[in-house]
């Protein structure tokens, strides 16, 4: 039986290390090349991808990363357990050196995410969350020591109420006409609402925290996008749902595609 607490605790260290790895890029000049789909990628992403592939295979769990090479359908759709990874999630805002980009580390069982680690380097906060227990957020984390961790009671994610505006998440680099059309339409049910942009995964942990009162997306994103997102929110009650069906979202599909979606 899988103890979650234990894999958290890998999967918090190796974020840690991972942005690290990370920094030590960003502070130094790189290049930025450019994957098959346009999607750009820095020494960074490979850096951190290594860190994490190299620890967590530790735990004898397969890792499926999006800077690693592709695993057939086949093989992964037999996987009770596996390491999902976006080493670096937010390459643009990486390049655009505004800080808000995340390592974000998430456990699939079977279709489902059951613990997730966002972590933002920049700022050194990480959040984690184990599905059907807590949702934690740690501020300051590299100076925490592993004693720290254990007392997991005093980082608990506590969500404030947005009792006079109602908040909606929208991210930095990615909008759209469909999103704002969707917030024209909200506006048309609050009274009062204000959009947060923000990078990567941090819209995720906005959402739970209650600096935001949902988060959504039309444009294309992939199961490492929302996996480590998707636990935290998870853990706390919250959850990401279908636009197309209103279905809670899967993960392990043969297409690792994830359609429109709204995190609340």
């Amino acid at each position: 039986m899988m103890d979650y607490h234990v894999l958290l605790e890998v999967a918090m260290r190796a974020s840690l290390e991972a942005g690290k790895a990370i920094l030590d890029v960003y502070q130094s000049r790189y290049d930025v090349q450019f994957k098959a789909d346009q999607s750009p990628v820095t020494a960074a992403d490979l850096a951190a991808h290594r860190v994490l592939v190299e620890l967590l295979s530790a735990t004898d769990i397969p890792v499926l990363s999006e800077e690693g090479s592709s695993v057939d359908y086949a093989i992964r759709s037999t996987w009770e357990y596996y390491w999902l990874i976006d080493p670096l999630d937010g390459t643009k805002e990486f390049i655009h050196q505004n800080g808000e980009f995340t390592v974000n580390v998430a456990l699939i069982h079977r279709d489902q995410p059951v613990l997730g680690v966002v972590f933002i380097p920049v700022t050194d906060d990480l959040f984690a969350g184990i599905v059907g227990g807590s949702g934690w957020h740690f501020p300051n984390m590299s100076t925490l020591s592993s004693t720290t961790w254990k007392e997991m009671n005093s980082f608990v994610i506590i969500p404030s109420a947005n009792q006079d505006h109602y908040r909606v998440a929208v991210s930095r680099s990615h909008m759209d006409a469909a999103t704002e059309l969707y917030l024209q339409n909200l506006r048309l049910e609050k009274r009062f609402l204000e959009t947060v942009s923000a990078g990567s995964s941090m819209k995720f942990c906005l959402v739970a925290q209650g600096r935001a009162d949902e988060y959504p997306r039309f444009g294309p994103t992939m199961e490492w996008d929302t996996a480590a997102g998707h636990a935290i929110l998870l853990s706390i009650g919250k959850n990401i749902y279908s636009l197309q069906d209103g279905d809670v979202i899967r993960y392990n599909k043969k297409e690792m595609i994830n359609g429109p979606f709204v995190a609340r």
